[in-house]
């Protein structure tokens, strides 16, 4: 769908979640220009879930035949001990779930990813600027400062550019360095199958699992990727005073990794990890939630990390990048006038706010769950996830529906989320307000939602408490 009206809109970040909304939004007729500090595109060998709510959004931007070609379908998570390497549970994402919400749950590359949307953004007519690094920003223009003195204009800025986000700072003032709670070092690494061996990656019963390790004070994780020629592992495990503080992926050779005195791995996981060539290695900072994804002049808004800093190997922490672009894309396609932006990126801020800060949330919970200490804590985890997973062997074949929802249905719930359809259900009831006649009443500008409605409405441990921790 075109707009009526064509926006000028700049895109700090040429990210995953950068180039998705330069896409989107240059789908819906604007003119999008992406700035990014580097002099080339930045990707990543480490790998990327793909569950339904995102690929229905890729497949939309047809992307659908590269992610039956380079995507690994994600059929089944297994729970290990990260020391004896004993199964402690799993969840099955059936074919059956799938068929219902009509999309796929993959595994890939960022590499790949990063790719492919780049290209499609490029053929759409976006332009992409590298070596642009943005020093200053007036959001009342508003406009961008870039190193060299150049100074750009727009209609719109938007901040992609992660988590350490120079836009994200310039928009709501919070200082460099301000966190909440324990930073988590954050490692990945893949791996050509065929230097390993599929008989020997431990996770892999079949070639659509996802393994995870979890020991006292860390978590691991191993799958596929790339039609099934790479393995991808990841770790997780809290930082230490006087450790580096560098919020960004670095690129290592694996003679210089060392597992910390906490990661006692099991056996075959070591013997997967002797096999890497590089590793990359990363500091990810815990930082308060926002209560808005805009600013109050209705110029400037915030999507991936930017907006929501995610655990980078967590299910949804690219799918909701992804989101941010698909709901501001079909958003800004409805607009006719320029003064119903602010309205407009209101919507973004209803549609995205609530949602967002309850995946953070569950990811926080998640983080602490997967890295309990040994004890009692520890132990009842491990039974619970038991618990759920012989519920999860005969489900399918003897839970009426009503059941499988009390097993699944909290985690399974955040995969069938439609963006598009959010988005068409706030049009259908706002959209004919805010397409009066300029001097009427504009439609009431929704509350800001701030992160107490969530924990009052939903708590973390009860959300999930049926089936335990899924991924």
């Amino acid at each position: 769908m075109n707009t009526m009206l064509e926006l000028d809109v700049i895109v700090v970040g040429a990210g995953i979640a950068g180039i998705a909304t330069a896409l989107s939004l240059q789908r819906a007729g604007h003119r999008v220009t992406v700035l990014e500090s580097h002099p080339s595109p930045r990707t990543s060998k480490g790998g990327i879930k793909c569950p339904p709510n995102m690929s229905r959004i890729l497949d939309e931007w047809g992307l659908g035949p590269l992610l039956k070609e380079k995507g690994v379908p994600y059929e089944r998570l297994v729970w290990y001990d990260g020391d004896t390497g004993n199964v402690l549970g799993f969840v099955p994402i059936h074919a059956e779930f799938l068929a219902e919400i009509t999309a796929g749950f993959y595994m890939l590359s960022h590499h790949t990813l990063h790719t492919a949307l780049l290209e499609l953004a490029l053929a759409q007519g976006v332009k992409i600027r590298y070596s642009s690094a943005v020093i200053q920003i007036d959001l009342s223009a508003p406009a961008v400062q870039l190193e060299g003195g150049w100074e750009l204009t727009a209609d719109l800025i938007v901040g992609a550019d992660g988590a350490t986000s120079y836009v994200r700072t310039a928009m709501t003032g919070e200082l460099d360095g301000q966190t909440e709670g324990q930073d988590f070092v954050n490692v990945g690494l893949s791996i050509p199958v065929e230097s390993i061996g599929k008989e020997n990656i431990p996770s892999l019963k079949s070639d659509h699992e996802v393994g995870m390790w979890f020991g006292s004070g860390y978590y691991a994780g191993m799958h596929l990727l790339d039609a099934e020629q790479l393995v991808s592992v990841y770790m997780c495990e809290p930082s230490v005073d006087g450790e580096c503080r560098e919020e960004d992926w670095s690129e290592h050779p694996f003679s210089n990794f060392k597992l910390s005195d906490g990661m006692t791995f099991e056996p075959r996981l070591k013997k997967v990890l002797s096999h890497a060539t590089t590793y990359t290695r990363m500091i990810r900072r815990r930082r308060p939630l926002l209560d808005s994804f805009t600013d109050e002049l209705g110029k400037c808004v915030l999507v991936g990390d930017a907006a929501h800093p995610l655990d980078p190997f967590g299910t949804l922490s690219t799918a909701l990048g992804i989101e941010d672009a698909k709901v501001l894309g079909v958003l800004l396609s409805h607009i006719q006038r320029k003064d119903q932006l602010p309205h407009l990126l209101s919507a973004y801020d209803e549609l995205r706010v609530p949602r967002c800060h309850e995946n953070q949330t569950w990811g926080i919970y998640k983080r602490e769950q997967f890295t309990l200490p040994k004890g009692e804590l520890q132990r009842q985890r491990d039974e619970k996830w038991k618990a759920s997973s012989t519920l999860s062997e005969a489900a399918w074949e003897t839970l009426d529906y009503e059941g499988f929802w009390k097993v699944f249905g909290a985690e399974m719930s955040q995969y069938i989320y439609h963006s598009h359809e959010a988005v068409e259900d706030w049009w259908t009831k706002w959209g004919a307000v805010l397409l009066r006649e300029r001097g009427e009443e504009p439609p009431p500008s929704p509350t800001r939602v701030r992160i107490e409605r969530i924990e009052e409405n939903r708590d973390a441990d009860k959300m999930y408490g049926e089936i335990g921790l899924a991924v």
